[in-house]
């Protein structure tokens, strides 16, 4: 290869690295940045509680139409709460903005006999690929259920029904256990 043709290659090796650098650094590819103090923060946060706004007035909305569930801010998390009982089903918190998470207790298995115990385990993996929401898992002594959302790819109204949705498995999730122990 002649001295031209390599300064050629070179060039355009340099030109390539260039174009793919500043990318990086303009976060085009979701890194290499770090906000300065202050940046994009507070503009998260206040989606943050708008996103958590709009979704507790959903909410509200949809616990009014089901009648068993109210919906109450607990500073930056909103809890389901069933209605007839007044016991926290769930919370929901805002993690990021392309996460909204549902978390609860089902139950709590410490007092359980050892049998039915191993029963709730062994029918947790059959919940899993078998509910149309939530997953659950145990931690310690409690039976818990997760679900995550993601607030761009669904509205306010469509998370609240799912967190209805949610409610409702786990209520029912409960009621199971305590009729298998």
């Amino acid at each position: 290869m002649n001295k031209k043709g390599l300064l050629t290659i070179l060039g355009s090796v340099l030109i390539i690295g260039a174009i793919g650098f500043g990318l990086y650094k303009s976060g085009m590819f979701g890194a290499g940045t770090t906000p300065a103090a202050g940046d994009n923060l507070s503009g998260n946060m206040k989606d943050a509680k708008a996103t958590m706004q709009a979704l507790f007035t959903s909410l509200q909305n949809e616990c009014n139409a089901s009648g068993g569930w109210k919906a109450e801010m607990r500073g930056d998390k909103i809890a389901l709460v069933d209605a007839g009982s007044g016991k926290e089903v769930a919370f929901v918190s805002h993690v990021s903005d392309q996460e909204v998470d549902i978390n609860g207790v089902v139950t709590n298995v410490e007092a359980m006999p050892a049998d039915a115990k191993q029963k709730v385990e062994s029918q947790i993996s059959e919940f899993n690929t078998s509910s149309p929401v939530g997953t659950m898992r145990m931690d310690g002594s409690n039976l818990m259920m997760m679900h995550r959302l993601n607030p761009q790819m669904n509205s306010a109204e469509q998370m609240a029904k799912t967190i209805v949705k949610f409610g409702d498995v786990a209520k029912e999730q409960a009621q199971k256990v305590s009729v298998a122990s």
